[in-house]
């Protein structure tokens, strides 16, 4: 058993690419061929395939047919390899889109999905798509079993990969068609190539492009910017980047920045974009911050969607979003918290890289929370798709802290225990519940986490908008519960600064 076991190892040092990629896609696509079965059997696709946002799919669909980018063209015929709830075709209300000023109605987030997704959808309609996403995913996962094995080893990287690839919701994500997936995959090989490749001119050329690229996902992901243009600018000062791979870097993101703007330009009549860019650029301004700091009352950002109380709900939205029943990151995704066990590790092996992996992880939660406080209490959002850029940057510490303490008993039982309980939340969203179940407030997943945590969920925070029937008072033991996991992390962060380093330790000679 030993030597077979040595010898997967030694191929997983050899062919660990190919092994990651052919492992995630095939578990990915199972499900692209599960949700395509219950397209064929229900042809009312809704929110199965794209959530609330039909206007991606709908888009590529046009591209293909009739080579423009009109929503109201596309809803006027029906495309039989995608059909929408009757109700879509009669309400532009639901089609996610703007009406510009000849008439014709736009999407309103930005168009880059749609063209990505043209290739596979004309070859075989929505599971091309599908399957699409799930390969794009499936490279998130590659690169993170590069970045991780470059600063760990292979073994490490490899069991690191698959742990966040099969017990964290990128599971549950990994075919949905959303501007984040893609992101998630951009932000991890930008950093790949900004803090291992950065000698190579061609690297440095992709990388750029893929930064200016964001602006035709979504006009938030500028949001990113503001951590990575300063950090490759740093990178130069500091000689760590010649001037050559900067400008290289540079120009490739002028380029596709510009040719955004010119799509804006043709298809909004807008620098920024449609309505929803307009809407998130003004919102993440500096003076928008100023005029409406996050923990005062008085909120006017996309919170008004949902319908609910204009009062600024961060702090309780910051605890739904971790702790919370219904959309907790550590609650249905737990082995993410061991990440803290690495954070001093990685502070040793680049402090650069874990200031950017901070930073940029508070710039995603924090805008997100701050423009939509009352996004995951009001609005039917799924846990965490908002944070997906964030995850695959934990697997980092993650990878350190296991390297150390993979030996621990005490590691063990809570990384064994902790991947359990994610991966029962990944297989019951993706081939049980469905990936509906997923939305908030849903009674499928309160069963879920009901079952799952073996009824211990009375504990688990609910902040919901007064008016809805799950919302309760935040009582004593969910006040305890938060109170405790938040005192556990903070020692989980402290704990390897007060642990001796054995590889440093000098070995007495007798």
């Amino acid at each position: 058993m030993k030597i077979q076991i040595s010898s997967f190892w030694k191929i997983v040092e050899k062919k660990g690419i190919l092994l990651v990629f052919i492992i995630t896609l095939t578990a990915f696509v199972s499900v692209d061929v599960y949700e395509v079965k219950i397209h064929l059997d229900y042809p009312v696709i809704g929110g199965v395939v794209t959530g609330d946002e039909p206007h991606y799919l709908a888009v590529t669909s046009e591209i293909i047919q009739r080579h423009n980018v009109y929503m109201d063209e596309y809803f006027s015929h029906q495309d039989p390899k995608l059909i929408w709830p009757h109700v879509y075709y009669n309400n532009s209300a639901y089609w996610e889109s703007f009406q510009r000023d000849d008439g014709h109605w736009m999407m309103g987030g930005g168009p880059g999905v749609s063209f990505m997704l043209v290739p596979g959808y004309a070859v075989a309609g929505v599971f091309g798509a599908l399957v699409t996403m799930s390969a794009l995913s499936s490279l998130t996962s590659v690169f993170i079993y590069k970045f991780t094995s470059n600063l760990s080893t292979p073994k490490i990287g490899f069991l690191t990969t698959i742990i966040f690839s099969f017990s964290t919701l990128l599971f549950t994500w990994s075919n949905q068609i959303y501007p984040d997936v893609v992101i998630t995959l951009f932000l991890i090989v930008i950093l790949y190539v900004i803090f291992e490749k950065n000698q190579n001119n061609v690297h440095m050329a992709a990388a750029g492009a893929l930064v200016g690229f964001g602006f035709f996902l979504k006009i938030f992901f500028i949001i990113l910017d503001l951590a990575l243009i300063p950090l490759v600018f740093l990178l130069l000062l500091t000689h760590k980047i010649n001037l050559k791979n900067f400008m290289v870097f540079l120009s490739f993101f002028i380029i596709l920045t510009s040719l955004a703007i010119i799509n804006n330009i043709y298809m909004y009549h807008s620098l920024v974009g449609g309505a929803e860019a307009r809407l998130s650029l003004g919102a993440i301004t500096p003076l928008h911050f100023l005029l409406n700091p996050p923990f005062s009352n008085g909120y006017s950002g996309y919170g008004v969607f949902g319908g609910g109380d204009t009062k600024t709900w961060a702090i309780p939205e910051l605890i739904e979003i971790f702790f919370g029943k219904y959309h907790g990151l550590f609650i249905f995704s737990p082995v993410v918290m061991l990440s803290v066990l690495g954070i001093k590790s990685v502070l040793n092996k680049n402090r650069l890289l874990l200031t950017t992996i901070i930073i940029i992880s508070a710039l995603d939660i924090g805008s997100y929370t701050w423009m939509n406080p009352i996004s995951s209490m009001d609005a039917i959002d799924s846990p965490f798709r908002y944070f997906l850029p964030t995850i695959p940057l934990m697997t980092i510490p993650f990878a350190l802290g296991l390297q150390k303490f993979s030996k621990n008993w005490i590691y063990r039982i809570l990384i064994s225990i902790f991947s359990v309980i994610g991966a029962s939340f990944v297989f019951s969203f993706s081939f049980i519940g469905g990936r509906l179940a997923e939305c908030c407030y849903n009674p499928i997943k309160g069963n879920l986490v009901h079952t799952i945590y073996q009824g211990f969920d009375f504990i688990l925070p609910s902040i919901g908008p007064l008016s809805h029937p799950e919302n309760h008072p935040f009582n004593s033991y969910n006040q305890i519960f938060v109170i405790v996991m938040i005192i556990m992390l903070s020692i989980g962060v402290l704990i390897p600064f007060f642990l001796k380093d054995k590889s440093k330790q000098v070995t007495k000679i007798v």
